[in-house]
């Protein structure tokens, strides 16, 4: 029996095409939001709430998630609990924005547990694209942000957090929040018409934790707290 509770719980977890934004000034996450249940769906905005003071100051008024603070925040919310967290860097010098977007994807999947449906993807997708064209520069939101242009690199931050329930039946919800930092470096000179520096690269820091948290009241489900149990197993996973 718990072995098949394990198996449900373990695959990744599909997120639907379902957005919830919260209009809140006091937010600067973009929040996506894959709930049935219009009660759990209450409980998942109350939790990505929790993670606005998980946001630290950065250059040019911008905010930058930091995963440490996050697990300090979880540590003080005892129905919460952390399965995975990471801290890592993706390089690449290709210039073309999917192949930074599918890394990030597959990031997601593999720390997160998570695989996301077309539509949060496609959002994702323009978060990096816009930083890797410039076009966001001036954007109007309050979840990415334009953080620094030197020489020839410049830096946005994309704050968002990922809501899913989990369990064979929903019993779990699930919360993930992550800051991706996003730089483009493109170094270009010429003299008398010959090229001596022509480079590109693109990197993106990603910090992220999932944490894990009855959906519903134990007592309206006598799986909920086993499930909750196996799914957090030994305790917090650190992914490189």
């Amino acid at each position: 029996m718990l072995d098949k509770k394990k198996a449900s719980i373990s695959s990744p977890v599909i997120t639907k095409n379902l957005f919830v934004r919260l209009v809140a000034d006091d937010n600067n996450f973009d929040n996506i939001i894959s709930i049935t249940d219009p009660a759990v769906l209450i409980l998942a905005l109350k939790t990505a709430t929790l993670f606005q003071g998980a946001l630290v100051p950065a250059e040019n008024n911008s905010l930058r998630f930091d995963v440490q603070k996050a697990m300090e925040l979880v540590n003080q919310n005892p129905e919460l609990s952390v399965t995975n967290y990471t801290d890592i860097k993706k390089e690449t010098s290709d210039s073309r924005t999917s192949v930074m977007t599918d890394m990030v994807l597959s990031t997601i999947k593999t720390v997160l547990g998570i695989v996301l449906a077309p539509a949060p993807a496609q959002q994702l997708q323009s978060a990096i694209e816009g930083a890797y064209v410039g076009l966001d520069e001036t954007k109007d939101s309050a979840w990415i942000f334009w953080e620094k242009k030197k020489d020839t690199k410049t830096t946005y931050q994309y704050n968002i957090t990922f809501s899913v329930e989990a369990g064979p039946t929903g019993l779990v919800l699930l919360t993930c929040p992550m800051g991706l930092t996003i730089e483009v470096n493109k170094e270009y000179e010429r003299v008398l018409f010959i090229t001596l520096t022509d480079k590109e690269s693109y990197s993106c820091r990603i910090q992220a934790l999932t944490t894990a948290r009855l959906a519903k009241p134990a007592a309206e489900n006598a799986e909920a707290a086993e499930v909750l149990s196996v799914l957090l197993g030994d305790g917090p996973r650190h992914i490189d």
